[in-house]
C-alpha cells in the first residue's frame, strides 16, 4: 500500500466519534503510524500534501526527505522546504507506556479468565487520562483493579455476542477513584488482528495535562527551531514550519497557546519561517489544518 494513503484508507472505517473522549486517542493513529522517526515523519508530511493540496486546490509533493530541514517539496512547480516537529510532552510519553502495560495485562488476563468468546474490541476510555489513573499492573491494587474491571466485562459478554457489525456496547465504571466508559464491538472493525488472537484491548482518553502545558510547549518549540541554523535552505525559496500532534486536543486559531506564539513573533519580527503550521492528522477525516503565522 502506498504510505501516502496509509493514514487515510484506514480512517475510512473509524466511526464518528461519540464525544470529545476519543480526540486523543492514544491507539486510534498509532496503529498506522511507524515506530521509527524518519518512517514517521515522512508518513506525516504525505498526509499533509495530500490534506493541503485537496484543500488549497493545487500541487504539494515531496521530493526529498533530508536532514536539516527536514523535507525538501515541490509547490506548483517552486521548491518549498519543510521542517517538521511534533507537539508532544514527557508527561505524553510515560502515559503511552502506561497504557501499553494496562492494555498487554488486561488482554493477557482477560483471555486467561474468558479464553476467546469471538472476536472483540475492547475499548476503554479513561476521562482523567495520566499515570496515576491507569492502574498500574507491577503492584497487587492496580491488579486487582483490572480483576474487577475483567470480571465486569465478562459480564457483559453474552450481550456483545449479540451486538450487529459496527454496533458497540457502552457502559460506564466508577470504582477505586477510576472512571471509565467501555465499548465493545466485534472485530473485524477498525484494526487486523493476528491469527492467534480474538481479542483487541484499547485505552483511550483525555490527556488533561495539555491545558496546562500547551501555551509554553508551542512556543517553545517553535522558538527552538526558529534559532535552528538552516543554511542549506537557498535564500529564493519558501520555507515552512509543520508543528504535528495527535496524543491530545487539536489546537484552534482561538487557543491561547496559538495567540501568544502570534504575538511572539509580531512583536519580535524575526522569524526565519515563511509561513507556520499546524497538522492534526484526525483519524476520522482528512485532518486539521491550520496556518499558526504567515511572513508580514
Amino acid at each position: 500500500m502506498n504510505k501516502s494513503n496509509y493514514i487515510s484508507n484506514k480512517s475510512n472505517n473509524f466511526r464518528k466519534p461519540k464525544g470529545p473522549s476519543v480526540l486523543t486517542a492514544k491507539g486510534l493513529i498509532e496503529q498506522t503510524l511507524p515506530k521509527d522517526k524518519k518512517e514517521r515523519e515522512l508518513l506525516i508530511i504525505e498526509k499533509f500534501c495530500e490534506v493541503y493540496s485537496t484543500k488549497k486546490g493545487c500541487n504539494l509533493r515531496i521530493v526529498q526527505q533530508r536532514e536539516k530541514p527536514d523535507f525538501k517539496c515541490n509547490l506548483n512547480d517552486q521548491d518549498l522546504y519543510i521542517e517538521i516537529c511534533e507537539l508532544i510532552h514527557k508527561d505524553q510519553l510515560e502515559i503511552n507506556s502506561y497504557a501499553l502495560n494496562f492494555e498487554k495485562y488486561l488482554k493477557k488476563e482477560f483471555i486467561k479468565k474468558h479464553g476467546y468468546p469471538f472476536n472483540l474490541c475492547i475499548e476503554i476510555i479513561c476521562f482523567n487520562l495520566n499515570p496515576k489513573n491507569i492502574p498500574n499492573v507491577e503492584n497487587k491494587s492496580g491488579k486487582k483493579i483490572i480483576s474487577e474491571l475483567i470480571e465486569d466485562i465478562g459480564n457483559k459478554l453474552s450481550l456483545c455476542e449479540k451486538l450487529h457489525p459496527g454496533k458497540w456496547n457502552y457502559s460506564v465504571w466508577k470504582k477505586h477513584q477510576c472512571h471509565f466508559e467501555i465499548r465493545i464491538t466485534k472485530l473485524p472493525f477498525r484494526f487486523p488482528i493476528p491469527k492467534e488472537s480474538g481479542i483487541k484491548v484499547i485505552l483511550t482518553g483525555i490527556n488533561t495535562i495539555d491545558s496546562k502545558i500547551h501555551n509554553k510547549l508551542l512556543i517553545n518549540r517553535v522558538q527552538k527551531k526558529n534559532i535552528t541554523d538552516y543554511s542549506d535552505v537557498p535564500d529564493e525559496s519558501h520555507f515552512w514550519l509543520v508543528v504535528w500532534s495527535y496524543r491530545h486536543f487539536p489546537l484552534d486559531l482561538k487557543d491561547e497557546s496559538v495567540q501568544k506564539l502570534v504575538s511572539i513573533l509580531k512583536k519580535t519580527n524575526a522569524c526565519q519561517f515563511n509561513q507556520i503550521w499546524y497538522f492534526w492528522p484526525d483519524p476520522v477525516g482528512n485532518g486539521i489544518l491550520l496556518k499558526l503565522w504567515t511572513e508580514q
